[in-house]
């Protein structure tokens, strides 16, 4: 199935009027639902006998400009068909529902998106730092994170080669 094909589907729902949106990407078309939709667009989508994405394959994120795109990649074994759902999460309100009723795999995936992002699962049953210790300040996968250069009494000063890694000023910010 095509992931236009599931787009009409989708927006056949009356609760998800208005949340949805058709990207066409350069690579492969996407669904972009705002945080309020979300929730409703993945259950329609795992429970639908006609999608039937019965997996959650992979759920991320990236930083970019005022927004935390959340990235959820389903499949369907029994259709043979894949499904990528964006969400554009602001950064002044950094929280969605969980997904972890629908999926036991969004339990750690969203964990560690919560961990290195900041995003924040409404009703996650147990949201924690996954890759971090307790007490790490900041989430490091943000644009405007800045690592501490000592922690715990260890030097954290950044070398020469993780120095070659940094965008220098003027160069492509992306």
């Amino acid at each position: 199935m095509r992931t236009s094909e599931a787009f009409a589907l989708l927006e056949q729902q009356e609760a998800l009027k208005g949340s949805i949106e058709l990207l066409e990407g350069e690579v492969s078309p996407s669904i972009k639902v705002t945080p309020e939709g979300l929730l409703a667009t993945l259950t329609f989508c795992k429970e639908s006998p006609t999608l039937d994405y019965k997996v959650l394959a992979s759920q991320t994120g990236v930083h970019e400009g005022e927004v935390i795109n959340l990235f959820y990649h389903l499949t369907s074994y029994s259709k043979g068909h894949t499904l990528a759902i964006e969400c554009p999460v602001p950064l002044d309100n950094c929280k969605v529902d969980t997904a972890c009723g629908l999926w036991s795999a969004a339990n750690w995936l969203e964990r560690e998106t919560y961990d290195l992002l900041g995003v924040e699962f409404i009703a996650h049953p147990d949201l924690r730092r996954i890759m971090l210790p307790d007490d790490w300040e900041g989430h490091p996968l943000r644009k405007d994170y800045v690592a501490p250069l000592t922690y715990q009494g260890v030097d954290n000063h950044p070398t020469e080669l993780t120095l070659s890694f940094q965008v220098k000023k003027g160069d492509d910010d992306e």
